[in-house]
């Protein structure tokens, strides 16, 4: 390989980090760069602190909006986005197994996340939040995050809830509160 091929990867790599630098955390980046040998960790068995939004989908102009600013706040309240579909995100607070600097309890990660999701966005959102068992960490070529216990259970519960209703489940399946605000 000469030079230039040097070259050109160098600055197709940073073209890539650049881009990617909006939805994935920068701390997973440095540690796999640093320990590119330990890129796979068998899922571990975890408790899981969760939030799960689904976002009014009505107008698909204000989804796109929406979806970003959601991403944001969730992002700036320390979570790590696991999954996007369509108007559904699941994040995950302190499950990643690298250390953070930033790194405070998860359990109030989550409950400020979810503060912060109702106060900006009152009537858009559904949200299904929690502590739960589960699994964390590399499922395969398919997917690296989690497999919470009865994940169905949540799916049925965000569909319950009104848009601005938010519903905090336990991993025995008590509603500890349930709110909207107008």
């Amino acid at each position: 390989m000469g030079f230039f091929d040097h070259i050109r990867r160098h600055r197709r790599r940073r073209e890539i980090k650049g881009r990617s630098k909006g939805y994935v955390d920068p701390a997973i980046v440095k540690h796999v760069e640093a320990q590119p040998e330990a890129g796979r960790t068998a899922p571990r068995e975890c408790e899981v602190e969760f939030v799960l939004v689904l976002i009014a989908d009505e107008n698909l102009e204000q989804l796109w909006e929406t979806l970003h600013q959601v991403v944001v706040a969730l992002r700036e309240s320390k979570a790590w986005i696991e999954c996007a579909s369509g108007s559904l995100l699941l994040a995950t607070f302190g499950t990643l197994p690298i250390p953070r600097p930033d790194a405070g309890d998860p359990a109030e990660q989550r409950r400020s996340a979810v503060s912060r999701l109702q106060s900006r966005f009152s009537t858009q959102l559904r949200i299904v939040h929690g502590r739960r068992a589960g699994w964390f960490g590399d499922f395969g070529v398919w997917h690296y995050g989690s497999a919470i216990v009865r994940f169905t259970e949540l799916i049925a519960a965000i569909n319950a809830l009104r848009p601005g209703e938010e519903r905090e489940l336990t991993d025995s399946g008590d509603t500890a509160t349930a709110s909207a605000r107008s």
